[in-house]
């Protein structure tokens, strides 16, 4: 959330934004625990229900919403152990394609 500018984040975080809220979160999370070591190139269902295109390249992982010109986010630390599955972190936030 850090590179959304401060007053879209504002507004996001409103009440009436709620459902748009979660869907951009539950776009961020997929079912399993999938190690980086796992991933390979193509889409990956979401829990929001829209995929998100992996790629591999240069021994680096990047995901995307898929759109010619959407946001590609590079994973910038990978495999982050949690109670309820693996983290991978990137570097941007991603929109579902349906909210654009």
């Amino acid at each position: 959330f850090a590179k959304v500018p401060r007053r879209e984040l504002r507004n996001l975080f409103r009440p009436k934004n709620k459902r748009v809220l979660v869907d951009i979160l539950k776009y961020h999370l997929v079912v399993g625990r999938i190690r980086s070591e796992e991933l390979k190139s193509g889409p990956i269902k979401s829990l929001q229900g829209e995929p998100i295109q992996v790629k591999i390249k240069n021994e680096s992982v990047y995901v995307s919403d898929g759109q010619s010109k959407g946001t590609t986010a590079k994973i910038t630390k990978p495999d982050i152990s949690a109670s309820n599955g693996v983290i991978h972190q990137i570097d941007s936030l991603l929109l579902p394609p349906s909210l654009k």
